[in-house]
């Protein structure tokens, strides 16, 4: 049956005694958790992770170029082709998979 009283009657909310909640936070900042440095992140390079995407084989995935203007002179099926996504080459993948860490 819940009770009736007010949360700051209860102990819990804003202002009331120190509960299992709290208790359970100091827990967290005991000493064996800060003994050992945290290595830093890696970033990633935000420009390459807007233009390449890493597949699930571990390749990766570019966008073709030529497909933002001068689209009246291109062909119907030139203009098709251009919509698809193109891997990169294997040369490169290397030096793009450096830039995006967690790919």
């Amino acid at each position: 049956m819940p009770s009736r009283l007010r949360p700051s009657e209860r102990g819990g909310g804003v202002g009331g005694s120190r509960g299992e909640k709290a208790k359970s936070l100091d827990k967290r900042h005991s000493s064996r958790h800060f003994a050992r440095p945290v290595m830093p992140k890696m970033k990633t390079r935000k420009a390459a992770a807007k233009r390449f995407r890493v597949t699930g084989k571990g390749r990766v995935r570019r966008p073709k170029g030529g497909g933002n203007h001068g689209m009246q002179e291109k062909s119907r099926k030139r203009l098709r082709r251009l919509r698809k996504n193109d891997m990169v080459d294997s040369t490169m993948q290397k030096h793009v998979k450096r830039m995006l860490p967690y790919g």
